[in-house]
C-alpha cells in the first residue's frame, strides 16, 4: 500500500461523503517542501504526511469541496482554486478566501502557476487572471477584457524567459509574453 489509510468513500457529492472523507475523484496532486503529500478531489482536499491524513473541508475554511487546482509558491503558500471559480490560500491551520473569480468571468479554476515577479496566475473556465499577492491587484485576461483568444484555458505553465503558456479547451496552445498573447 504506497498511500496507507487514504480516507476516501466512492461518493461524488460531498454531502453524501462520511465526515472526514475524501473523494476517489482526484484532481490533482502536488508535494510540498516538507514531503507532504496534497490530493484535490471533489469532497476536499486531502494532507499526507507519510503517515497520517488530514481531510481539509469547508469546515477548514475551504469555500467549497471540489477542489480543483492546488499550487505551492516560491513561497511556500499552498494556492488552491474551486469548481465554482473560488481562490483560496492555506495560513497554516486553516484556508482563508483571497476571492470569487465569478466576479470577474472565471467560473472554474483549473491551473495556478507562479509567473514574473511572483505573480499567481489562474487558469479557468472564462480565461486567465493574475494576481499580485504582495498588493491584491488583479489583471484579468478574457475575451471580453484583455482579447484572450479563448474562452476556457484549462492548463498553465511558465517557462524560463517568465512567458506563459496556457492550454485551451478548443483553441489550442497560447503564449503570452508579457504584451501580446499569440496562438499556436
Amino acid at each position: 500500500d504506497l498511500l496507507p489509510g487514504f480516507p476516501s468513500t466512492h461518493e461524488d457529492d460531498p454531502s453524501q461523503s462520511e465526515p472526514g472523507t475524501l473523494s476517489y475523484n482526484v484532481f490533482q496532486i502536488r508535494g510540498d517542501s516538507l514531503d507532504n503529500l496534497w490530493v484535490a478531489t471533489t469532497a476536499g482536499l486531502g494532507r499526507y504526511d507519510g503517515e497520517t491524513w488530514t481531510v481539509y473541508d469547508v469546515s477548514s475554511g475551504l469555500p467549497e469541496e471540489t477542489i480543483t487546482a492546488i499550487f505551492f509558491d516560491s513561497k511556500d503558500r499552498l494556492w488552491v482554486g474551486t469548481n465554482n471559480g473560488y481562490l483560496s490560500k492555506f495560513n497554516g491551520i486553516t484556508f482563508d478566501t483571497v476571492r470569487n473569480l465569478n466576479e470577474i468571468g472565471i467560473y472554474e479554476i483549473y491551473a495556478i502557476a507562479e509567473g514574473k515577479n511572483g505573480l499567481i496566475w489562474l487558469a479557468g473556465e472564462g480565461g486567465v487572471a493574475s494576481l499580485n499577492p504582495d498588493n491584491d491587484g488583479w489583471t484579468i485576461y478574457s475575451p471580453e477584457y484583455a482579447n484572450f483568444p479563448s474562452s476556457a484555458a484549462t492548463a498553465l505553465a511558465v517557462d524560463t524567459n517568465g512567458d506563459i503558456f496556457l492550454g485551451t479547451w478548443s483553441d489550442g496552445l497560447i503564449r503570452y509574453d508579457g504584451n501580446a498573447f499569440t496562438t499556436h
